[in-house]
């Protein structure tokens, strides 16, 4: 039925458009999964297309360094401008070994 649905559009439900269905269906049948597109990758297609840790790891990093240089160098306000807790910003910055000038270090030497 939802196949006839789409192919009415916004008309109506027309003879040509139920062509085909089956109505000895049974329930289970019809919420079997459909198969995926040809195009679409397999889960094994992922784990050899590269390291997907890796990748949302860089994207992380770089939302980081965007969100402090639009804050000048502000911590806090970096945190915010990505949604999360300052904390947690702290420890991404270490983990991904970014130096942030602190309170106080005007960065002259």
């Amino acid at each position: 039925m939802e196949r006839a649905v789409l192919l009415a559009g916004d008309g109506p439900i027309e003879p040509a458009h139920v062509q085909g269905l089956d109505a000895r269906r049974r329930p289970q049948a019809l919420l079997a999964p459909a198969p995926a597109p040809a195009s679409a990758p397999t889960p094994r297609a992922a784990e050899d297309g590269g390291d997907l840790r890796g990748e949302v790891a860089a994207l992380e990093k770089q939302r980081i360094l965007d969100a402090l240089q639009r804050s000048a160098g502000n911590q806090t306000l970096a945190a915010k401008l990505l949604g999360m807790p300052r904390r947690t910003f702290l420890n991404r910055l270490d983990a991904y070994n970014i130096a942030c000038p602190r309170k106080g270090d005007s960065g002259e030497g």
